[in-house]
Parts: C-alpha cells; sequence; structure tokens
C-alpha cells in the first residue's frame, strides 16, 4: 500500500475501504430482508384461512399427505400459493368427479409481502411437484371410472348425430386404443365422410383422407403409413392393405325399427373438454402392455379359421385385425389381459361385416 517514496497510497487505501464497506452493506441488507421475510412468514401463520380458502384446501386434501397439506396450508396462508378450482363439466358418458384443484405460485408482485424472492425457490419446487401429484391422482381416479363404461360410451363420440350400425362405430373406435398399425377402409358417401372428420377430431395422428382423390406417389406414401383410416366411393383398390374394409350406408327408414337393438340412438352432445378427456384416456390406454392368455388363442384360430371358409377374402390382414382389436378390447378397460368377452365383441364386429 506504500509508494516509492514509502508513503502511503491513500487512494488504494480509499478503493479497498469502499469495497469492504459495499460487501458489509449487501450482507447487512440481506441478513435484514431475511428476517424481516422469516419474520412476515412467522406472522402470517397466526392468520386465520378464509372460507373460500378451507373450501379449496377440502377439495385438495385427498390427493396430499398429512405433511405436504399442513405445508401447503401454510403456504396459501403466507400468500405464496393459491388454488384454482376447475369444473370440467364432462357429459354424462364421462360423468366422475369433474372437479380438479390446480396449484399455482403466487409471484411476488401479486403479493404484500415480499422480500427475498431467492429464498423461495424451495416454495416454488414444492408448489409446482404437488400440483402434478394432484393431476397425476385426479386423472388416475378418472380413468379407471371411466374404464367401466369405456365400451358403450366412445363409439359414441364417432358422429354421434349419425344413425349407423353400432358395430360399424365400435370398429372405429377399437382402431383408436390399438398400438399396433392397424387400417380401416370405409365405403360410402356422405356417412362415411361424418365417420372421418368425427374420428379425426378424437385422434389427429390418425392418417384420414379420401384415397380417391390420391394419385401416384402420394396414395402409395398413404396407404403405406402407420394407423389409417382412410376413405372411398369406389370399389375396393386392388391389393388392398386394410385390415378391416366398412361399407357404410345410410340407413332407411324402414330397416331403422329392426335396427334398433343394435344402433346408437342416444344423442350425445359433444364438447371440447370431453375430447380433451378422451384423448388423454386413449393415449394413457395405448401405454398398456396387453396379454393374450394361450387357453384363449386357438379359440382365436378356430374363429379366423371359420371365418374364411365363408369367405375367402378373409387372409391375413383380417386375422392380424382380429389379434389386434381383441387387445384393443381389453386396452380399452385399461386391462393388461384379453377376457372372452374381448373375443365375444370382436368376433361379432367381424361376423357382422363379414355375413
Amino acid at each position: 500500500m506504500a509508494t516509492d517514496r514509502g508513503y502511503p497510497d491513500w487512494e488504494e487505501i480509499g478503493e479497498k475501504t469502499s469495497e469492504a464497506a459495499r460487501a458489509s452493506w449487501e450482507f447487512t441488507k440481506k441478513f435484514f430482508r431475511k428476517s424481516a421475510q422469516k419474520t412476515a412468514d412467522s406472522t402470517l401463520l397466526l392468520k386465520k384461512l378464509t372460507k373460500r380458502q378451507r373450501f379449496k384446501l377440502s377439495k385438495v386434501k385427498q390427493y396430499l399427505h398429512k405433511n405436504e397439506f399442513n405445508k401447503l396450508i401454510a403456504l396459501v396462508k403466507q400468500g405464496k400459493a393459491n388454488i384454482e378450482l376447475k369444473r370440467y363439466g364432462w357429459s354424462f358418458l364421462i360423468s366422475g368427479k369433474d372437479l380438479l384443484p390446480i396449484l399455482h405460485y403466487v409471484h411476488p408482485e401479486k403479493r404484500k409481502y415480499i422480500f427475498d424472492e431467492s429464498e423461495e425457490k424451495p416454495d416454488r419446487t414444492f408448489i409446482r411437484e404437488a400440483d402434478k401429484k394432484i393431476q397425476k391422482a385426479f386423472y388416475s381416479a378418472a380413468f379407471a371410472d371411466f374404464s367401466e363404461r369405456a365400451w358403450g360410451a366412445v363409439p359414441q363420440y364417432l358422429a354421434p348425430t349419425l344413425v349407423s350400425p353400432v358395430h360399424i362405430k365400435q370398429a372405429i373406435a377399437l382402431q383408436l386404443f390399438c398400438s399396433n398399425d392397424f387400417k380401416i377402409l370405409l365405403k360410402g358417401g356422405r356417412p362415411k365422410k361424418k365417420l372421418l372428420a368425427s374420428a379425426s377430431e378424437i385422434d389427429s395422428s390418425l392418417v384420414v383422407s379420401d384415397i380417391d382423390e390420391l394419385i401416384g406417389k402420394e396414395r402409395k406414401e398413404v396407404l403405406s403409413s402407420g394407423k389409417l383410416l382412410a376413405g372411398t366411393r369406389k370399389k375396393t383398390p386392388r391389393n388392398p392393405k386394410f385390415n378391416l374394409i366398412l361399407p357404410v350406408k345410410k340407413i332407411s327408414l324402414k330397416k331403422f325399427t329392426d335396427l334398433v337393438e343394435s344402433l346408437v340412438i342416444q344423442e350425445v352432445k359433444i364438447n371440447r373438454n370431453d375430447i380433451f378427456f378422451i384423448k388423454r384416456y386413449i393415449k394413457h390406454a395405448q401405454k398398456i402392455k396387453v396379454k393374450l392368455p394361450p387357453t384363449l388363442t386357438d379359440r382365436v384360430k378356430l374363429f379366423a379359421l371359420a371365418l374364411r371358409k365363408g369367405n375367402k377374402k378373409v387372409g391375413k390382414k383380417t386375422i392380424e385385425g382380429i389379434l389386434y382389436f381383441v387387445k384393443a378390447s381389453a386396452a380399452m378397460e385399461l386391462r393388461e389381459q384379453v377376457e372372452t368377452k374381448d373375443l365375444a365383441r370382436v368376433f361379432k364386429i367381424f361376423q357382422q361385416i363379414h355375413q
């Protein structure tokens, strides 16, 4: 700190003293901010919850452990967490509990007391993870409840205003739950277009198109794609690569009275939240690894042979379709193993198509 002449370098001393003073001042400010924050947080814990806050917390309690719930109460009192109750308003086909509690971290600018946001990182992480846990538990319960009605409900979301034999809609519904590549060709006019549009709304990953409008390379690419739900008004293409070909015709008033038992006649009002739920349910169901017990394998083989005897057009793709469908039927109800009722459903669909 001395100059060449041996005198003190007062300028350097002043700079170092200023740096130390600034560091000391910053430390002091930080210390007081922390102390003030802890004091404010402790004081706010003594605050009583409002009636609205108690109601919202009561909807959260079932999803969290006791310690997690108590911590959330503290964060709500301190103004760091807020609970939003979202009601989906699902139709009667889904029903079940439709009130989802959503946790939000309240940013400092929206609060009365905030001194040091950097100290709140653990609280933000807790709120985010607790919210994920609540959503997972909520949908798990909703899916389990819906799985008992899925077989009857899902087909009703396919062109609900279109009167058509129920096995047509059941076949398309099963395709939505197939984890394997499965191709269906719909033959017909306007009724076919309604079904194509409706299925596309539920699962946009399906390649939905009118193959009559495709030519050359584009047509070849579509037919060689994975899952496919296509339509045509012309005759079945040569060497079809479809697991199932469904003729979709408008039912005449005369035939209607004879088909009442096998028709989807209950009007369904589809809303956006219903479609969102069905999409999420399908995505969840497709993750299930379904097994076909050896005891049921022989029954599938015997049915395929009997179907082949009655219709020479039944080939390898059709038999693949039967195997895929029985597994899709189990997945639709969130089961890991095929049961006899799955075989009965699929056999009936193929019998009605190939009769």
